[in-house]
């Protein structure tokens, strides 16, 4: 009995080893049978008919989705996960070529259970002597790309549903050499071209259908960016219309614009290129080479680096790492960076920033508004600029780099070697232009001037219309350096003796014709000051008027006269003409608190009369300790004080 009890409980054992066996056998032989059968299919894709034959249906089917040519020279499949295609072509709706890659190279992921919840999977697609072509004809709403795009890959009617006969997948890189794309575009006069002579992309999502795509690292070199604008087609206003059409059904609920996004972690451009040249208004350039036109532009040397770039809604964001380039003008950027920059139909914007050329470095925000680019054309006048420096050094041709027509102004171009330090803030446009919390110095032939307060100005780039209006906490500057920046200011020698010069006040007007008010100290004595000044005939037709107080002034210093001393007075000009010894004419009243006249200090004179040149016809009064004198008549100053005539002289000691 225990015998048949052990019997009995081994034979279960021995059946499951049986099965184990059997399983195991059929396993083995379907594991042969799998691999026979692949490379079988191998095999059979290595013959030239088979590779034909499937070349045929491939191009088959995308040409009854685009309804358009399709052809293919030559197909290999290798180990089903890579596919070689050569001289592959795609038609568009204009019977010319929508797409043609010499070569094409894709490795795919054949795995079930992707394939069955992504769909074809792409980890790599490399493309050799690749052009792309977007048309559009006159009276055509979509370009070529636009109208193959909805035919390969169909928009979801909503979240739930289904691609219908689209074709789901996934590419993980591309590795791109020698790509052109060429957009032409009638109505709008647009032939832009765009060469890659490498490119490498990183995909981590790609939504074709929903006009999504993120990008890992990506990588241009040798870029080349042509933008020729030619002559509007006949039906550019209906073209307008449309678009405009679109904006208003963008603002109501039965219209939901389809905005393209995509995003890049890191990009980057090497050795790139860039060239605008706008023909609608002239066939050729108009301006000189050296002078940067927005019309006719060729940037070259491009080297950028960009950082989270993102792209939705017309908008480019991201952090600006660097940027160099040069133009064809001969401006020069080392570097520009930003921990944040974007560009937009409407603004340009940079915080954090830092933009360095070889004779200037900027900081530290900056933003640009306008209504569209073509507002760069006349940048004078349409770009609104919101710039904050901070310790910031800006070189005067840089900024004529930007607006050529301070070419005009004398200031700018009879200085544009200077360098401008500053700090505060600029806002507006270049013809009107407002600044405050300003702080600026300029290394001036006599020493750094100094000009600390508010700013407001127009008309910069009219040659004699620049209307500048100064509020001064602090100016601090000298004669030599004013006759270098002030076109046309050139008083007499004598001025040089004022040596160090500090003002605070204002100054309102023309550079020719201005309003000064407020207090210079000089190296001589103190000036109190409301006059008003035209230069417009030079310093010898020069007209002025106002009032002035002098304090503790050297007058023998000012006139190189030893006789003269220290002055205390003030006084009224009005009606005067000429600012040299010869042609001085005024009309002048005058009191004088004290004067030092050969060693001698007088004091509370009144003299109230004309000086014209070396001549004074009035009345003067003094009582003093020792002299108490009335005098009417004339003053010859021509060698030595000459009596013409006087009147009411008494008790002269």
């Amino acid at each position: 009995m225990e015998e048949e009890k052990k019997i009995e409980e081994k034979q279960p054992r021995k059946d499951a080893m049986i099965a184990l066996l059997f399983i195991w056998k059929w396993l083995k032989r379907f594991t042969l049978l799998s691999i026979l059968l692949f490379l079988s299919l191998f095999l059979t894709f290595q013959i030239p008919a088979v590779q034909n034959w499937t070349a045929n249906r491939l191009t088959a089917s995308i040409s009854d989705r685009l309804e358009s040519k399709v052809e293919l020279e030559y197909l290999y499949l290798s180990f089903f996960d890579k596919l070689s295609l050569r001289n592959f072509y795609i038609e568009d709706v204009y019977q010319d070529t929508l797409l043609f890659a010499e070569e094409l190279v894709v490795d795919f992921d054949l795995n079930p259970i992707r394939l069955i919840r992504n769909g074809l999977e792409i980890e790599a697609i490399q493309l050799n002597t690749t052009s792309l072509h977007q048309r559009r004809k006159t009276g055509d709403l979509k370009n070529s790309v636009q109208r193959a795009m909805e035919k390969l890959f169909p928009k979801k009617k909503n979240k739930g549903a289904k691609n219908e006969g689209g074709l789901p997948l996934n590419i993980q890189y591309l590795d791109i050499n020698d790509f052109t794309y060429l957009k032409e575009d009638e109505d709008r006069g647009q032939v832009h071209i765009i060469h890659l002579a490498e490119a490498e992309v990183g995909i981590e999502v790609l939504d074709f259908p929903n006009s999504h795509i993120e990008m890992g690292k990506v990588r241009i070199s040798k870029p080349r960016i042509l933008m020729d604008d030619l002559a509007r087609g006949p039906n550019i206003d209906a073209v307008f219309a449309q678009d405009e059409m679109l904006l208003r059904q963008a603002d109501t609920l039965a219209f939901q614009p389809t905005y393209f996004y995509y995003s890049i972690d890191d990009f980057s451009i090497e050795e790139g290129l860039f060239s605008l040249h706008n023909y609608r208004w002239n066939q050729e350039r108009t301006t000189p080479i050296e002078q940067l036109d927005y019309r006719h532009m060729d940037v070259f040397d491009i080297e950028m680096r960009i950082s989270d770039f993102v792209y939705s809604e017309e908008k480019y964001e991201g952090e600006l790492t660097h940027m160099s380039f040069q133009d064809s003008s001969g401006f020069v950027l080392d570097t520009w960076r930003a921990s944040y920059a974007c560009v937009s139909p409407v603004e340009l914007e940079a915080e954090g920033m830092y933009f360095k050329t070889p004779y200037s470095s900027i900081g530290d925000q900056l933003r640009f508004t306008y209504n569209d680019y073509y507002d760069f054309t006349t940048f004078n006048d349409s770009i609104r600029m919101d710039i904050d420096f901070n310790e910031s050094s800006v070189a005067l041709r840089d900024i004529m780099v930007f607006a050529p027509s301070l070419d005009n102004n004398a200031f700018f171009s009879s200085n544009q070697n200077e360098v401008l330090d500053i700090d505060g803030q600029i806002k507006g446009t270049i013809n009107k232009l407002r600044g405050r919390d300003l702080s600026i110095e300029l290394a001036g032939v006599g020493g750094r001037t100094i000009i600390k307060g508010e700013l407001d100005a127009r008309n910069l780039t009219t040659r004699k219309g620049e209307l500048i209006n100064l509020k001064l906490d602090q100016l601090s500057t000298n004669m030599r350096t004013l006759r270098q920046l002030i076109p046309n200011f050139n008083p007499p020698d004598n001025f040089d003796q004022l040596g160090n010069l500090e003002f605070q006040g204002w100054f309102d007007g023309y550079f020719t014709n201005f309003v000064a008010d407020g207090t210079l100290k000089s190296n001589i004595g103190t000036a109190k000051m409301d006059m008003q000044m035209k230069l417009l005939g030079g310093r010898t037709n020069a007209t002025y008027r106002g009032n002035i107080s002098l304090i503790d002034f050297d007058l023998g210093r000012w006139s190189q006269d030893s006789t003269l001393g220290i002055v205390n007075f003030t006084s009224t000009i009005s009606n005067g003409r000429g600012l040299t010894g010869e042609t001085a004419n005024a009309d002048l009243e005058a009191n004088v608190k004290s004067f030092i006249y050969r060693g001698y200090n007088y004091q509370n004179a009144v003299i109230t009369g004309q000086l014209n040149k070396n001549l004074f016809d009035g009345t003067f009064g003094i009582t003093d300790n020792n002299i108490d004198l009335n005098f009417i008549g004339k003053l010859n100053f021509t060698d030595s004080i000459c009596l013409l005539y006087t009147s009411d002289a008494a008790d002269e000691e």
